[in-house]
């Protein structure tokens, strides 16, 4: 269900599209275009990034391009082998941005996705133990759609000891085990490399998620300055 915020947005893009193409909302393309932004708006894409494309990245990540570009044209054969990404790299490089253009591809395509964070998906685990609700919400939303993004684990993944609890670690694990072993692709963002991401109190648990991490994720790596300073 799409919050009264959301609404307003997809309102005021429906209005700029008409602007846009001087034509009524019946308009073929009208649709065509309101209709990805309304699944990116189900999908939990933050709107700020809905009408950015990879030739938005600055010229210091031509490479990353070049990359997602080809991961883009491949969807189905990364379905069939469950190939995420691991996007690491400074603040304001990029990270978020690609990963919500990965997404906005994805629709595109045809399949579904979703845009969430650890905190999200603690929150949905945590009520779904006591709710039907949540417990479906969390089954569709996190462990079943195409593609999933979980969004810089390094501000919501690490507590201020810089480890994470064990709750947190096994729940990140099973969301990730998960996924991988029915192929489903996860793409996730650091400020970190993955080891220091994924360090935890349990040393076992760390090797097993560096593991998985090695066999389901390729690392791509953002370069460049902060693009938000100085952004007015």
């Amino acid at each position: 269900m799409l919050s009264e915020k959301l609404k307003e947005i997809l309102n005021k893009k429906k209005a700029k599209l008409k602007e846009k193409y001087n034509t009524p909302d019946g308009d073929p393309k009208v649709a065509v275009e309101f209709e990805l932004l309304l699944r990116m708006a189900q999908a939990n894409v933050p709107p700020k990034y809905w009408d950015y494309d990879l030739e938005d990245l600055d010229d210091a990540n031509n490479h990353v391009k070049q990359k997602v570009s080809k991961y883009c044209l491949s969807f189905e054969k990364v379905l069939e082998k469950g190939v995420g990404l691991f996007l690491v790299g400074s603040n304001g490089t990029g990270k978020t941005l690609t990963a919500s253009i990965i997404l906005k591809k994805a629709l595109e395509a045809g399949h579904s996705a979703r845009f969430t964070s650890l905190n999200e998906i603690l929150s949905l685990s945590t009520d779904g133990t006591y709710d039907s609700d949540a417990r479906k919400l969390f089954k569709e939303q996190i462990m079943e759609v195409d593609f999933l993004v979980i969004d810089d684990i390094t501000k919501t993944y690490k507590n201020q000891q810089k480890q994470t609890s064990s709750f947190i670690d096994i729940q990140f694990d099973n969301v990730f085990r998960t996924r991988a072993n029915y192929n489903l692709p996860v793409i996730i963002t650091s400020n970190h490399k993955r080891e220091e991401a994924l360090q935890s109190v349990d040393q076992i648990l760390t090797n097993s998620l560096l593991s998985l991490f090695s066999e389901h994720l390729k690392d791509i790596i953002f370069l460049g300055k902060d693009r938000r300073i100085g952004n007015d």
